[in-house]
């Protein structure tokens, strides 16, 4: 790999030093270590999309998501090194390389005008493809090169036809800058009697354009303002997922309402039937019951009390079974024939 150097008018820049060195402190983790990190997260969650939107929908859902972080990535990578040519692009790509040999590059061009290389090796193909996710590698990894310099810069274009994840080879990367070209003007004194201005337009004065009051600069939005718009930008993909999830799951949830009633009113006869008869069944064998019963309870005492004490609970028993006599105010019982009352005696 062929090492960038700075050009002289860029080599003291204070304020893009101190980012990049801020940034390198907090990367305790490499750029692999991370996407794997990701990718345990994000898999099966777009896996889950799959089922519930189509794998078109999902995938496209989180690909607009993984594009727009990478774009705004690729801004915020120009605006630590304070510029955004071609050449400030070249120490981009040599932190890609530099990550433990995660990437292997060949470079065959770089200068001011041009920078190809080629992947030959990529160990994130191979993470995701142990992951049995190559098709989604593409959406988490590779499709974040083109909007990575789109951010970075307007003017920077990004041509590749191939990759290694997606079978090929080798990845060819060729970047290009495109900025459009000013429009040529012939020179006055080559100017022609069609392209000179004629007198009756030379004599007329421009108008003197009103004054405008000078526009405000736009400020640049903060780390939690990038935060909340973030959220809100996720929010809502998962609001919509939330909707579409629940007016599929509305027709099934109906349906086994309905059949859930639907059994409530067929066994409700059933149900009545059966305790109607369990209470019939007590009626007519209240006595058999309390025979089974006394007989159970009197099998469980022979078994669990001590002879000892035997006599005593027999003696229990038999005070229960004894009538019980009749209370003070209940009336006498007047049935008894005349011929059964003693006589009195006569004086």
């Amino acid at each position: 790999m062929t090492e960038s150097s700075t050009p002289a008018g860029n080599e003291t820049q204070p304020e893009a030093h101190d980012a990049r060195a801020s940034e390198s402190q907090r990367a305790t983790i490499t750029l692999l270590q991370r996407r794997g990190i990701e990718a345990e997260v994000l898999i099966p969650l777009i896996r889950r999309m799959e089922q519930e939107l189509g794998r078109d929908e999902a995938h496209r859902i989180a690909r607009e998501t993984i594009e727009g972080i990478a774009r705004e990535q690729g801004a915020a990578v120009a605006e630590a090194l304070q510029r955004s040519d071609l050449e400030g692009f070249h120490d981009v790509k040599d932190t890609w390389s530099g990550a433990g040999g995660d990437l292997q590059i060949e470079t065959l061009r770089e200068d001011a005008e041009a920078l190809d290389f080629n992947v030959v090796g990529c160990r994130f193909a191979e993470m995701y493809r142990r992951m049995g996710a190559t098709d989604l590698g593409f959406i988490l990894s590779c499709s974040r090169d083109f909007a990575l310099s789109e951010g970075y810069s307007d003017d920077l274009h990004l041509e590749r036809r191939q990759t290694i994840m997606q079978g090929a080879p080798f990845c060819d990367f060729r970047y290009r800058v495109t900025a459009a070209e000013p429009t040529a003007h012939a020179p006055l004194d080559e100017q022609t009697e069609d392209t000179a201005p004629s007198e009756d337009v030379a004599a007329v004065e421009p108008e003197t354009p009103p004054p405008t009051a000078a526009a405000e600069p736009v400020a640049e939005p903060t780390d939690l303002e990038r935060f909340e718009q973030k959220a809100v930008r996720v929010g809502g993909i998962l609001g919509r997922m939330a909707k579409k999830i629940a007016e599929r799951a509305k027709p099934e949830v109906e349906r086994r309402v309905e059949q859930a009633r639907a059994a409530a009113e067929s066994a409700a006869p059933h149900i009545e039937r059966a305790a109607q008869q369990a209470k019939d069944y007590v009626q007519t064998h209240d006595e058999q019951i309390k025979r089974v019963a006394e007989t159970g309870a009197r099998i469980a005492a022979d078994r669990i009390v001590p002879p000892m004490l035997r006599p005593i609970v027999n003696a229990a028993e038999q005070e229960l079974r004894r009538p019980a006599p009749p209370r003070e105010d209940e009336a006498p019982d007047d049935t008894h024939d005349d011929d059964a009352k003693p006589s009195t005696p006569r004086a």
